[in-house]
Parts: C-alpha cells; sequence; structure tokens
C-alpha cells in the first residue's frame, strides 16, 4: 500500500509542484535576459560611462551567483563547452 501511495502522490502533487516551479523558474530567467539585453543596449548608447558599465556588470554576477549560476569557466561541463566550441566554429566559418 505505501508504496502506491507514494506513485500517486508523485504523480500528482509533486508533478504539478515541479511543473510550477520549472515555469516560474522560466518565467525568472527570461525576465533576466530580457532586463540584460535591454540594460547593455543603454549602456551602448553611453560610450563614456565606464564606472555605470562596471556596475553593471558587477549587479549582473551578483545577480547570477544569487540564482545559483557561477560565471566562471570552470563550473560550466565539459560537455557543454565542447558543443559551444564546435557551434562557434561551425559560425565563424559560414
Amino acid at each position: 500500500m505505501l508504496p502506491q501511495f507514494w506513485s500517486l502522490l508523485n504523480n500528482s502533487v509533486f508533478a504539478q509542484l515541479a511543473s510550477s516551479l520549472r515555469q516560474r523558474a522560466a518565467s525568472e530567467f527570461e525576465d533576466l535576459g530580457k532586463t540584460v539585453i535591454v540594460r547593455s543596449a543603454e549602456l551602448q548608447e553611453n560610450e563614456k560611462k565606464t564606472m555605470v558599465k562596471k556596475k553593471s556588470l558587477v549587479d549582473l554576477l551578483k545577480t547570477l551567483r544569487n540564482l545559483g549560476i557561477s560565471h566562471h569557466k570552470s563550473a560550466v561541463p565539459k560537455v557543454f563547452s565542447r558543443v559551444f566550441l564546435a557551434a562557434n566554429h561551425v559560425c565563424s566559418s559560414s
């Protein structure tokens, strides 16, 4: 009886919670991406404000760290870095 209970609980309650969390996280990352794009476009227009640009970069890195995302190259799994390098090679040779 207990395994059936856990199966039912997992397939109904936990699956819905996980789905909700994934949707919320996707929405948060999409908002962050939009913010980064808009802010970088604004900063490109202001070529002389290097301190503002540095502060924006520091703020972005802090936000990423608070989200649990590392900006260090060593944090990227090797399989992803190889895929990225291959994609860059294909794009640069076109």
